[in-house]
């Protein structure tokens, strides 16, 4: 069943021949369901919907900013300003956790009986 993740706020294009549409959403994050390739959802405001798989964008030098996302081949007729976007496949099994961000405990130092 498919997840409300933001509303669109506005659009540009970007890339080689505007290849990619840059999606400005009204969140700061989208939360742990929303994953990098994710398929989302557009619902238009005239009612019509189409599906895309996303990526995140990523801004230099990192900012609080809200959360963008890119469609490749999409256009700005494809997802207008005022727009749902909604997450697909948010039923699925937890991410694991990396061992990046894994708590690693050092180990406790042998003490020895003289």
């Amino acid at each position: 069943m498919p997840k409300f993740l933001f509303n669109v706020l506005e659009t540009y294009t970007s890339g080689t021949a505007d290849e990619y549409l840059i999606v400005l959403s009204d969140i700061q994050e989208a939360g742990a369901d929303y994953r990098n390739d994710d398929l989302l959802e557009v619902r238009k405001p005239d009612g019509t919907v189409i599906q895309s798989a996303s990526e995140y964008v990523r801004y230099a030098p990192a900012a609080e900013r809200n959360l963008s996302v890119a469609f490749k081949g999409l256009s700005k007729r494809d997802v207008p300003i005022g727009s749902q976007v909604w997450l697909v496949n948010s039923e699925r099994s937890p991410r694991k956790p990396s061992r990046h961000y894994e708590e690693v405990k050092k180990p406790e130092a042998k003490r020895h009986s003289a």
